[in-house]
């Protein structure tokens, strides 16, 4: 779980906060090309609210009937701040250092969403790092930096799973974390197509270190 500059508490996606009262709950936003979704939790209340949206713009409308109800139960309810940050509650982003943990060669499976594909990664120094989808050249990363303890980059390709082939995104957004000697976390692909505003598909990956 790593604690952002607010306070807000994210472990890939989740976020935690607490009431006026101290009182902990969990968060969070989700969506896909024409859905657009809220979930609060809050165990010491025994409560929990889930809005789901039609829209992919309908994110703005999740919150605020969120806060309706919340605020319905409890008085004390004030909508967290993450919202006005969206991902950037999580760490600061820093220039990436490559460590021994995150140096070499690796590969792993990419799966979610009818996903099963072979990946492989070479982080090479701080700047330089290759991803490598299936069978397919490998493509440079770009904008390495560091979030926290994880490793983040945007690279291409094509994913081999039947929404990504639908929308035809090649855009991916990398984010890997040091594990018991593996990396793992998610790939995002990301992008659009005439008559849908946004694609937003992630897929889960564990990668093993290769062997020199």
């Amino acid at each position: 779980m790593f604690v952002g500059p607010l306070g807000i508490a994210s472990t890939f996606g989740w976020f935690t906060a607490t009431l006026k009262s101290g009182a902990p709950y969990l968060f969070k936003g989700g969506g896909q090309p024409g859905v657009a979704t809220k979930l609060y939790m809050l165990p010491s209340e025994n409560l929990a609210c889930l809005v789901l949206t039609n829209r992919t713009d309908g994110t703005k409308l999740a919150n605020g009937v969120c806060d309706q109800i919340l605020a319905s139960y409890l008085p004390e309810w004030t909508s967290p701040e993450v919202f006005m940050l969206g991902e950037d509650a999580g760490p600061l982003h820093s220039p990436f250092v490559a460590t021994r943990g995150f140096l070499g060669r690796w590969q792993g499976t990419l799966k979610n969403g009818g996903a099963d594909m072979q990946v492989k990664l070479q982080i090479e120094s701080s700047t330089i790092a290759l991803l490598q989808l299936g069978g397919k050249p490998a493509e440079h990363i770009g904008d390495i930096q560091s979030e926290g303890p994880a490793f983040t980059g945007t690279s291409a390709g094509l994913i081999e799973s039947t929404g990504a082939l639908a929308f035809g995104v090649r855009k991916l957004a990398i984010k890997l974390i040091p594990q018991d000697g593996k990396l793992v976390g998610r790939i995002i692909a990301r992008g659009s197509r005439p008559g849908l505003i946004l694609a937003n598909l992630p897929y889960v990956l564990t990668l093993d270190r290769v062997a020199d």
